[in-house]
């Protein structure tokens, strides 16, 4: 299934503080807003990263309802993962180097997967306790225009203290101004009168975010 430039995935939320969970999560576009419908924007790129707000945007994306809606639905979840006076929930936007495209011959793109992470948090420990979650996985090409991926469905494996994404996917990317030889990843070549459209083979491309990972967004250090 092709989407625009950037794509994103559907994933079930999982509330389990311990033991590890496996997700197979799908491909999709990103939905469309509509205004009258939605009356504060639900495009989690319109909020600061690292933020409640963000999430609560990418988690009205993920079930497809209102901003409002999603605010409610994270209050009442996030209630439920707080066991301590000391404990609070902490948001990270996680955004990874996930591998990239080569030619073989001197031409390189980085392919990135970024994820939504909700985490218990201790501040009289200062430490992170658990991930509470893991919402709205994203592979894409970091400033990149006019690009479709094809990929099989994002792998979220998550535990207490460490989370993988990897999908296999295909990429279509149109360069401007520039023109590249087939070779290595690259399997195909059309060119046009601004430059050249490039298709890639089937790849691997995966992130793996750990505890250091999350304390630093968590801690703001």
């Amino acid at each position: 299934m092709k989407g625009r430039n950037k794509l994103f995935a559907i994933l079930s939320l999982s509330f389990l503080l311990g033991g590890c969970s496996i997700f197979g999560v799908g491909c999709k576009s990103t939905p469309e807003q509509t205004s009258a419908e939605q009356p504060q924007s639900i495009n989690p790129y319109d909020y600061e990263v690292n933020s409640r707000e963000r999430y609560v945007a990418s988690l009205a994306q993920q079930e497809d309802i209102s901003f409002e809606a999603a605010d409610q639905t994270e209050k009442e979840q996030a209630a439920d993962l707080v066991h301590a006076g000391e404990e609070e929930i902490r948001y990270c936007t996680i955004d990874k180097f996930a591998g990239s495209v080569k030619n073989g011959k001197g031409y390189s793109e980085s392919v990135h997967i970024a994820a939504e992470v909700r985490c218990v948090y201790n501040n009289e420990k200062n430490e992170m306790v658990s991930i509470a979650d893991v919402i709205y996985p994203d592979i894409y090409i970091p400033n990149a225009s006019g690009s479709t991926i094809d990929c099989d469905d994002l792998s979220v494996t998550q535990d207490d203290s460490a989370i993988h994404i990897s999908t296999n996917a295909e990429i279509s990317l149109k360069l401007t101004d520039e023109i590249v030889n087939s070779g290595g990843d690259i399997i195909d070549v059309s060119l046009n009168e601004d430059g050249c459209m490039i298709k890639t083979e089937s790849k691997y491309f995966e992130i793996n975010i750990d505890a250091e990972d999350l304390f630093k967004m968590a801690s703001g250090k």
